[in-house]
């Protein structure tokens, strides 16, 4: 029974891992985009930073997934 408790937990530090570095992103390129342009495109930043959240999840949840097999 405790069992799935720490599957949720490992779950939620990834997703939250991965929203704030999404969040950080998301940040970081408004700020680069109004220092060169002065002009930002706030739907681009979105996605973008909505794809980088997902692809990041991705990518630690396979490691995760290897490294838990590999045991």
């Amino acid at each position: 029974m405790i069992e799935p408790k720490c599957k949720m937990i490992e779950v939620f530090v990834l997703v939250r891992k991965s929203i704030t570095f999404a969040l950080l992103f998301f940040v970081l390129i408004t700020a680069w985009k109004w220092i060169s342009n002065s002009e930002i495109h706030w739907l681009e930043n979105i996605g973008l930073s909505i794809a980088v959240a997902l692809v990041n999840l991705l990518v630690d949840w396979a490691m995760k997934t290897y490294e838990n097999k590999k045991e």
